[in-house]
């Protein structure tokens, strides 16, 4: 039998026992905490995933100029940011299609380092990464550093490429088809599309054709048809003639040798939005053709005739 002393003595080490427990256990719960809820599928930054990204802590909104320049190409194809959009500097500042350039920040700024290669310079002909042989891809931030200079050498497979940084050596192997986002002319690098609307930025649309004239306006909660007739129509109404007149693409590009007159257009679409500027189209037939501006002379495009009636069948569908 345990006397009091020795009873106490058990009692004591009892609690130091159930404590270094207590302390366990508390320990595992955090540590099972952070495994579950910190993997890197959360929202963390790239940087802050750790992956060895080439571009971690760069977006595109920090980008106002971008430059690919193919090698032994005569120009050099120039993205300048504007309000409206991306447009072409060295082509008249036309706008540029916004699928394509989407498409080509998100490869190049998804980068990912997947193995060096070779630090050595005479090896970086074989790699296809010299200044003389490879594409550069040039970008700038709005305060005009430079942020971007990257060499796209050979491919090193179905979809992967040999890259270096311009002011390294160091020539990195990338899991990533970068040649499909930037093998692009100039032409090619276009947007087709007359007009790019928003419907939350829209003051006014005027459209006018053959058979009716349209006035639409926001109204406080709702949108109002002015003209032919004054009545309240759906937002979703709305929605659906900007989604196909953003949707409407020219079959093609052309510089007129002459210059095409717009004066009194067949058919035309006018929208004022809420900064006070104006998107314009406006279609002439020439020939056998349908040609149209939207303010930009030098180049006009060329729409597909029953793409074009299908266009505004679809508005008199919806708004008559």
């Amino acid at each position: 039998m345990l006397s009091k002393k020795d009873f106490k003595k058990w009692k004591k080490k009892f609690e130091e026992a159930n404590t270094l427990k207590v302390s366990a256990i508390t320990f595992a719960v955090l540590a099972l905490f952070v495994l579950v809820f910190e993997q890197p599928g959360s929202d963390l930054s790239k940087a802050e995933k750790g992956a060895k990204y080439f571009f971690p802590k760069l977006v595109v909104e920090d980008v106002l100029r971008a430059e690919i320049d193919p090698p032994g190409a005569e120009d050099i194809n120039v993205f300048i940011r504007e309000d409206s959009g991306w447009v072409l500097e060295n082509d008249l500042r036309f706008p540029v299609d916004p699928e394509k350039i989407d498409r080509f920040f998100d490869t190049l700024f998804e980068l990912k380092e997947e193995a060096t290669v070779s630090k050595n310079p005479e090896k970086q002909t074989g790699y296809g990464v010299t200044e003389e042989n490879a594409t550069r891809i040039r970008m700038w931030d709005h305060m005009n550093r430079e942020v971007v200079s990257l060499l796209i050498g050979k491919t090193a497979g179905l979809s992967s490429h040999y890259v270096r940084h311009a002011d390294s050596n160091e020539v990195v192997q990338v899991d990533a088809n970068i040649e499909s986002v930037i093998n692009y002319s100039t032409e090619q690098w276009k947007s087709k599309h007359p007009l790019t609307l928003t419907v939350e930025d829209l003051r006014r649309i005027d459209i006018s054709s053959p058979k009716e004239q349209y006035l639409v306006q926001p109204q406080r909660e709702s949108w109002m048809l002015i003209e032919p007739e004054e009545r309240t129509i759906s937002e979703s109404s709305v929605s659906e003639i900007v989604e196909a007149i953003n949707a409407f693409e020219a079959s093609n590009l052309i510089r007129p040798e002459e210059k095409v007159s717009f004066d009194e257009p067949l058919y035309k679409i006018s929208v004022r939005q809420l900064d006070d500027s104006i998107q314009l189209v406006a279609i002439v037939q020439q020939g056998n053709d349908f040609v149209a501006t939207n303010g930009e002379q030098e180049v006009i495009y060329v729409l597909d005739k029953k793409a074009l009636e299908e266009l505004f069948e679809l508005i008199d569908e919806t708004l008559s």
